[in-house]
C-alpha cells in the first residue's frame, strides 16, 4: 500500500484499533510502535525545523503526521531515556546525574547512582507483556551490567552499545575512564563489527528484528536509539564530501539563515527578533582563517551525521511499507535533548580528556569526520543547531531541552498539522502504552514494589485525535534539573536558573515562553506574586524527587571523565 494516505483512511484505520471493537480483529492488528531517537541534534537540525541539512524522509514524516513544535526533554540524553521508557521523573530512579559525571556530592545519595533501578517497570516490559515483540537497537546508557542491559529490561530483541555514546566505526571509547566501548546482544556481550558505521549498522539490525518476526501475528514496539549525532563527530566520507563548503560563513550566518528560515516556514513569529548570540561564542570574523576552514570541516562532519542519519530513517520506513506494515504503524522521531557544546579535544572539556584525546587520536584536518579522529563542534555550532533558542544541551534552558518532534498515527486527523502545545518526555511513555491499549499497573508489579508513573505523565493521544484542546492543563506544574540547574513550566511561563559554574547569571529568572521562547526578558519583577509561586512550586518538586543542592560554582565538564 501506498505510503501516503488521505486523513479519512487514516481515521478509519484508527477506529480499527479501538478497544471495544472485534477484539480477535482488535488484538490482530494493533498498531505497531516504531520509536526513533537522534543522539544530541539540536532543535533546528532537521530541515521541517529550519536547517539547511536535506531530511527529507523526516520532512515527509511531519507531512503525513504531526510536528510538534514545543516538546521537551531532559537536559541530558540518560535522563530523557529515563523518563520516556518509565514515565517517571530521573531523579526518582536513579539518573539523578550521569554516572559519567559523578561528584563526591552526590555519593550515597538516593537517585543517583548512575543505573536504572528496578523501582519502576519499563514500557518495553509491560508490552511485551501484552504481547507485543519488543526490540532495541542504539546507544542503551541506563547501566552496564546485566541485570540493567535493555534485555533485562523488557527488550526481547537487542543490540545495544551500553555507554551512552562510543566510536561510530569501531569498539573505542569515549572517555579515559571507559576507553573501550561495551555491547550486548540480548543481554550477551559481543564485539561490535570494525568498519560499520553505527547508524547504519543499527538500522541493519533492526530491519533484521522485525523482518524476523514479520508475519507471525504479533505487533512490534522497535526503539531505534541512533548514537548519531553525538561526540565524536564521525561520518562516511562520501556524506562528509556534500557539505565542505556549506558553512564557509560560519556560524553566526549559519545561526541568522535558520532564524529567517523559520520565520518564512511559520516555526517563530515574523516578528520575532533574533537574541543576541550566547556568551560562549565567539564572533566568526574574530576567528583565524586557520581555525575557520578547520571548523567549517567540523560543521560539515556533523551535518553528514544528520542527513545519513535521515536516509537510513528512510531505510526503515520503505521496509514498513515494502512489508505492508507502514500504515499500521505509529512512527515517532526526536531528539534526545539539545545541541551538544562540549568539543572533548578543547571547549568545554578538562585536562584529562584533552590529555587522552590528543594521545590517542588524529585531529588534523585532513583527518577529521574519520574513524580515529575525535571532536566535538563546541558551543559556536551548537548555538547554530538549536536557534532561536537559549543555551544547549545540560542546561534546562530551551535550547537544552526543546527538541524536535514528529508523530505519525493512523488516528490523526489533520496530517501535516504543527503542534505549539507543551508536552515532554514522560508524556512519550504514557502515549506509547495508551497507542498499544496497556495499562501501567500503578505501585505493584509481578510481587514487588514499583512507582507508579507521574501525574504529569500524559498521553498525546485525546490531542492527536481532536478530544483534546491541549495536552497539559494550563496549571500543571513540570520541573526540570542537571547539574544545580533549575527550571518549571506551568503554562507558558517558566522559571529558570543557570549556575555560575555554567556560565550563567546564577539567579533565577521568569520568562514568558509564547513571548519570549529565547528566554532573553525577564518578568520576575513585573509579576512578583506569580514569581514567588513559581518558586514555590519548583521547591515543592525539589522536594519531592529527593534532588541534591550542588554548590553555584559547581562544573559538570570539569567532572567528566
Amino acid at each position: 500500500m501506498s505510503r501516503f494516505i488521505t486523513a479519512a483512511m487514516l481515521l478509519a484505520l484508527f477506529l480499527w484499533y479501538l478497544p471495544g471493537s472485534d477484539p480477535a480483529r482488535a488484538a490482530d492488528r494493533r498498531p505497531n510502535i516504531l520509536l526513533i531517537v537522534g543522539d544530541d541534534l539540536g532543535y533546528s537540525d532537521p530541515g521541517v525545523y529550519g536547517s539547511e541539512i536535506p531530511t527529507p524522509h523526516l520532512d515527509g514524516l511531519a507531512r503525513s503526521g504531526v510536528q510538534f513544535t514545543n516538546f521537551h526533554m531532559g537536559p541530558i540524553g540518560t535522563a530523557s531515556r529515563a523518563m520516556f521508557l518509565t514515565g517517571i521523573d530521573h531523579h526518582r530512579i536513579g539518573l539523578g546525574t550521569p554516572p559519567e559525571f559523578a561528584t563526591p556530592a552526590f555519593q550515597g545519595s538516593p537517585g543517583y547512582e548512575g543505573y536504572l533501578l528496578q523501582n519502576n517497570v519499563t514500557i518495553a516490559r509491560l508490552l511485551n507483556d501484552a504481547g507485543y515483540h519488543t526490540f532495541m537497537v542504539g546507544t542503551w546508557g541506563l547501566g552496564q551490567q546485566d541485570d540493567n542491559s535493555p534485555h533485562a529490561r523488557g527488550f526481547e530483541e537487542t543490540y545495544a552499545l551500553m555507554q551512552g555514546a562510543g566510536n561510530h566505526f569501531n569498539g573505542r571509547g569515549v572517555s579515559p575512564s571507559q576507553p573501550i566501548s561495551t555491547y550486548r546482544r540480548n543481554g550477551e556481550i559481543i564485539q561490535r563489527p570494525d568498519g560499520v558505521y553505527s547508524t547504519q549498522l543499527w538500522t541493519d539490525q533492526m530491519l533484521a528484528m522485525i523482518g524476523k518476526h514479520h508475519g507471525d501475528g504479533k505487533p512490534f514496539f522497535a526503539y531505534v536509539a541512533y548514537t548519531a549525532c553525538h561526540w565524536p563527530l564521525q561520518a562516511p566520507p562520501d556524506d562528509v564530501d556534500l557539505f565542505t563548503q556549506v558553512y564557509v560563513a560560519g556560524w553566526d550566518q549559519l545561526r541568522l539563515g535558520r532564524f529567517l528560515r523559520m520565520k518564512r516556514m511559520g516555526l517563530i513569529d515574523a516578528d520575532a527578533e533574533l537574541p543576541p548570540e550566547n556568551r560562549l561564542v565567539a564572533q566568526w570574523p574574530s576567528v583565524s582563517h586557520e581555525r575557520q576552514a578547520y571548523e567549517v570541516r567540523k560543521m560539515a562532519v556533523y551535518a553528514a551525521m544528520v542527513h545519513n542519519q535521515d536516509r537510513h530513517v528512510g531505510r526503515l520506513l520503505d521496509y514498513l511499507d515494502e512489508i505492508g506494515e507502514y500504515d499500521n504503524t505509529v512512527i515517532i522521531y526526536a531528539s534526545d535533548n539539545g545541541a551538544a557544546p562540549v568539543d572533548p579535544s578543547g571547549e568545554l572539556s578538562n585536562p584529562l580528556m584533552r590529555e587522552w584525546v590528543a594521545e590517542n587520536f588524529d585531529n588534523s584536518y585532513e583527518n577529521l569526520g574519520g574513524p580515529t579522529s575525535f571532536v566535538g563542534y563546541g558551543p559556536h555550532w551548537a548555538s547554530a543547531s538549536v536557534s532561536p533558542l537559549a543555551w544547549f544541551k545540560g542546561y534546562v534552558a530551551e535550547g537544552g531541552t526543546r527538541v524536535p518532534f514528529i508523530i505519525r498515527h493512523p488516528g490523526v486527523t489533520r496530517p501535516g498539522e504543527r503542534v505549539p502545545a507543551f508536552a515532554h518526555a514522560k508524556d512519550l511513555a504514557a502515549t506509547i502504552l495508551d497507542v498499544a491499549g496497556v495499562k501501567h499497573p500503578g505501585t505493584s508489579f509481578q510481587h514487588r514494589e514499583i512507582l507508579p508513573m507521574d501525574d504529569d505523565a500524559t498521553s498525546l493521544l485525546p490531542y492527536l485525535q481532536g478530544k483534546a484542546g491541549q495536552v497539559h492543563e494550563d496549571s500543571q506544574a513540570i520541573g526540570f534539573e542537571l547539574f544545580g540547574n533549575r527550571a518549571l513550566v506551568v503554562d507558558n511561563w517558566k522559571i529558570t536558573l543557570i549556575n555560575l559554574g555554567m556560565y550563567g547569571p546564577g539567579r533565577w529568572h521568569l520568562y514568558n515562553l509564547r513571548q519570549d521562547p529565547a528566554e532573553q526578558y525577564p518578568l520576575e519583577y513585573e509579576h512578583p506574586e506569580f514569581f514567588k509561586e513559581m518558586m514555590r512550586a519548583y521547591n515543592a518538586y525539589e522536594k519531592l524527587n529527593g534532588i541534591v543542592t550542588l554548590p553555584p560554582d559547581f562544573n559538570p565538564w570539569e567532572a567528566l571523565r
